[in-house]
C-alpha cells in the first residue's frame, strides 16, 4: 500500500505538469503560469503563518491573570471618577 503524501505528491505533479502543457498550447508562457502558482503557494504560507501568530497570542492572554482588586482599591479608583451629564434621546442621564 502506497504512502497517502507521497501519491498526493505525484498526483500534484502529474496535474501541474498536465496545466503546463494546455498552458504552452493555448500560447500563454510558462513564466506567468509558474508565478501564478507560486501565489497560490505564498497564499497558503501567509494563512499559516497568520494562525501561528493567533496561536502565540492566545497562549500570551492565558499566561496574563486578570488583576483582582480589593474593595478598598476599587473605592480609590472609583473616586477619582467625576460624573458627566449627557443628552440621549432627549432624557438627560448621569453616567458614570
Amino acid at each position: 500500500m502506497k504512502d497517502e503524501p507521497s501519491h498526493m505528491m505525484k498526483f500534484m505533479k502529474q496535474v501541474t505538469k498536465e496545466k503546463k502543457e494546455e498552458a504552452k498550447e493555448e500560447g500563454a508562457n510558462e513564466e506567468n503560469f509558474e508565478k501564478s502558482y507560486r501565489k497560490e503557494i505564498t497564499s497558503k504560507q501567509n494563512k499559516q503563518k497568520g494562525k501561528q501568530a493567533k496561536s502565540i497570542e492566545r497562549k500570551k492572554r492565558k499566561l496574563k491573570s486578570p488583576e483582582h482588586l480589593s474593595i478598598e482599591e476599587k473605592n480609590k479608583k472609583m473616586k477619582g471618577r467625576t460624573p458627566v451629564i449627557r443628552e440621549r434621546s432627549s432624557k438627560k442621564q448621569i453616567r458614570l
